[in-house]
């Protein structure tokens, strides 16, 4: 055995040895305690049910927020200061100041540019005029840097001290956030808890005359509501100026309170917090103090005599769940900007169980068909492609545990279609020292110069893809002359465009699911076959419109129920009007909730255009590629050859009236760099032969070429195609589109790589002038 060949070998068994150490904690639960790997892959919320909430955040707010608290505390250091009557007012984001004796006018300047370094002192001609402050610009900036790293920060916490096991939050973009709660199927709760401001302040409410009323609040005073007697709502009158906000809190925890009184909530001050409370409630013994969270009166107790211990009570007849989650804001803090639900998505864990072992099956009947294939098709040959086939999937599943990846059901799905087109390769290696067999050379001289001949193509082929069942048939100098059919397969391929154009257009556009449209969808299973009329019956409310109710199999007994264009902040009354009628049609236990999405405009619009893009640019890379790599012309080609299959295949998603999410983006995506591949394989084979035979026409070696690579692109055509179609078939309702969409591109990329991408090339040749 030579030097190199030992060194991979010993690289191999390394590789399977660190595999099978990061894949133990995931097939061994719990791991041995010795096991230096203890991390299992971690499977997304489509396979062990959960929640995904995206917010955004409103980071122009947080400034907004920065100046009214900058408001309260100069009203505060003016006072305190003794400056004499003094008003300080927000408009927009200047904080005008006005002052009844201008002489101070200089004394409050000094006072500002002392103590509020980050307001800046608008200059001014006239000297009796208001003081006009802006917040400084730099201070403007790192709030809009900081403000999302703030709010992640705030709702880990909130989410850690809710008891989620293995949460994710994290930033998307610039001012979005993602939560993820495993196991959670009721996230109401959750998103109470994350979505909730908390900012807590205390304001006195107002009294007399100069109050108002609540139709006719008087100067000064605001209307805000709070619990009232019999579980109804209260409205008080409060001043708008805030004495205090929730900023020196340090501690809040919950306690048993009367039986009239439900649960409290006590909280601790820090040492300026105690100061001020103890002012607040000396100056004001007798007046009921307002505690405001998120603009919601929770109490208003009767400050009887000045509190100087640094701490205080919250109550508000509170169930222990709302005590303890009001705790935990608290103890945690405000979030400095508010967050509106944008997109939610709940899976149930039955749903997710019935897509890991649907995914598993079709997994291995995948599996089992292109290894069989491979074995009686290449027999030594293909007892060797399988054993690489295996490592192939083994140390991709392993890096899924090394790194950290999230393997959800479109990854399934992935790793099945890789098992279709890693073949690849392997096919390209066994037909070339076919050939080179063919010409008499011995074995050994055959198979080093099939992986010689083999390894340009192969490079050029994945180096595409990564930026994005047969026997013989085919015999040895079989010659049909793809060249000259052409242009009737031209014709074939404008009658699929413009009947795919036809029909998209008489539909009305794609049948987009809810990432791209907005909406609401909620899959329900039922325990019998229950009639869609019935379902829809259900459903005539007066706040459903335009309902969708489409069976997905199970014998009548899985549904989709779909509202598109679910209101802005992705609102989540439209899944409990469904659920909710639902439930009065057919009662409890008759179903199960396998999956809620709400998803709003705003996302569907980013995702459509993001997805948009991603095709286009995927197609763009690689046309540049083989443009780079072979000459213009060829990339020319391969671009039409990809803007002509992604269009036949958008053609049959309308004709099928399948759904057109991200997934099927993804399978476009796919598709792209399917059909690159197969076209450079046969570009590749052309540039060979144009240099072999000079004296040749284009059309003569293009001929050539095809037909010398026919049975490889049959091959694995057809092994990809095996693979989708058990995807297809046992791949289950959530990946349906995908799977169709994967079927169509790889048949049709098959076709252009022929009939499109070399036709193009030949067409250029034409044009070209003569040299």
């Amino acid at each position: 055995m030579s030097r190199s060949v030992l060194y991979r070998v010993l690289l191999f068994v390394v590789l399977t040895a660190a595999t099978v150490v990061f894949l133990v904690p995931t097939f061994i639960r719990p791991a041995p305690a010795f096991w230096p790997w203890r991390q299992p892959v971690r499977l997304g919320l489509d396979l062990q049910g959960g929640t995904h909430l995206l917010y955004g955040v409103d980071i122009e707010q947080a400034i907004d927020n920065t100046v009214d608290r900058h408001v309260r505390d100069l009203e505060r250091e003016l006072h305190d200061a003794q400056i004499g009557a003094v008003t300080a007012e927000r408009e927009g984001r200047t904080v005008r100041i006005r002052l009844a004796n201008k002489d101070k006018r200089q004394e409050v300047i000094d006072l500002v540019k002392e103590r509020f370094p980050t307001l800046t002192v608008s200059p001014s001609q006239d000297a009796e005029a208001d003081l006009a402050l802006t917040l400084d610009q730099r201070e403007a900036k790192r709030i809009r840097d900081n403000v999302v790293d703030q709010a992640l920060k705030i709702i880990r916490n909130r989410i850690d001290q809710f008891g989620v096991a293995e949460p994710t939050v994290q930033a998307q973009g610039t001012d979005e956030i993602v939560v993820q709660l495993p196991g959670i199927q009721d996230p109401q709760r959750a998103k109470e808890l994350i979505g909730k401001t908390a900012l807590l302040e205390f304001k006195l409410v107002a009294t007399g005359p100069q109050a108002g009323t609540p139709e006719h609040p008087g100067p000064g005073v605001q209307v805000l509501y709070g619990k009232g007697d019999a579980g109804g709502r209260r409205a008080y009158l409060v001043e708008r100026r805030t004495l205090m906000t929730g900023d020196v809190l340090t501690d809040a925890s919950v306690r048993p309170g009367t039986a009239t009184e439900g649960m409290a909530v006590d909280f601790v001050l820090d040492a300026r917090g105690t100061k001020l409370f103890g002012e607040i409630s000396s100056a004001n013994v007798g007046r009921n103090l307002a505690i405001v969270l998120d603009n919601y009166v929770e109490s208003a107790p009767t400050i009887r005599e000045p509190i100087t211990g640094g701490r205080g009570q919250i109550t508000g007849r509170f169930d222990f769940a709302e005590a303890q989650d009001l705790a935990n804001v608290l103890r945690n803090g405000a979030l400095p900007a508010p967050l509106k639900l944008i997109e939610e998505r709940t899976v149930g864990p039955s749903l997710g169980q019935d897509s890991i072992r649907k995914g598993v099956l079709s997994f291995v009947v995948g599996s089992a068909l292109v290894v069989a294939f491979m074995l009686v098709y290449y027999r030594g040959g293909g007892v060797v492609a399988d054993a690489a086939l295996l490592l192939n999937v083994l140390f991709l599943v392993g890096a899924f545990a090394a790194f950290g990846f999230t393997l959800s059901l479109p990854g399934i799905a992935g790793i099945v279609l890789t098992i279709g087109m890693a073949v690849d390769a392997n096919v390209l290696i066994l037909e070339r020292i076919r050939e080179e067999l063919r010409l008499g050379k011995t074995p050994r001289a055959a198979i080093e110069a099939g992986y010689e001949r083999a390894w340009y193509a192969i490079r050029d082929s994945n180096v595409t893809t990564f930026c994005s069942g047969l026997i013989e048939l085919i015999p040895p100098g079989l010659n049909i002359d793809f060249v000259g059919l052409r242009f009737k397969m031209l014709l074939v391929s404008w009658t699929l465009i413009l009947i795919g154009l036809v029909s998209i257009y008489l539909h009305g556009g794609l049948n987009y699911g809810i990432d791209f449209a907005g909406g609401t969808m909620v899959h329900v299973k039922f325990a019998a076959s229950t009639p869609t009329g019935d379902i829809r019956g259900a459903l005539s409310r007066p706040e459903l419109r335009e309902v969708v109710v489409q069976d997905v199999g199970q014998g009548g007994k899985e549904f989709q129920i779909r509202v598109l264009g679910a209101a802005e902040g992705g609102s989540t009354a439209i899944a409990d009007a469904i659920k909710t009628g639902l439930r009065d049609k057919f009662g409890e236990g008759t179903y199960d909730v396998l999956r809620v999405e709400t998803v709003g405009p705003k996302v569907g619009k980013d995702l459509w255009r993001d997805a948009t893009l991603a095709v286009l640019a995927a197609t763009l890379v690689m046309a540049t590629y083989i443009a780079l790599r072979f000459e213009l012309r060829f990339g020319i080609g391969a671009a039409v050859a990809l803007v002509h299959d992604v269009l036949i295949t958008l053609g049959a998603l309308s004709i099928a009236n399948m759904e057109f999410d991200l997934t099927t983006v993804a399978a476009l995506l796919t598709v792209v760099g399917y059909s690159v591949h197969d076209t450079v394989i046969v570009s590749d084979r052309i540039r060979e032969n144009m240099r072999k035979m000079r004296r040749e026409g284009l059309a003569t070696i293009m001929n050539l070429s095809i037909n010398e690579t026919l049975s490889r692109t049959l091959i694995t055509s057809g092994t990809a195609i095996l693979v989708t179609a058990a995807l297809f078939v046992l791949g289950g309702t959530v990946i349906h589109s995908f799977a169709f969409a994967l079927l169509v591109g790889f048949v049709v990329g098959t076709y252009s790589s022929i009939y499109v991408a070399s036709p193009i090339v030949l067409y250029l040749e034409g044009r070209k002038s003569p040299r």
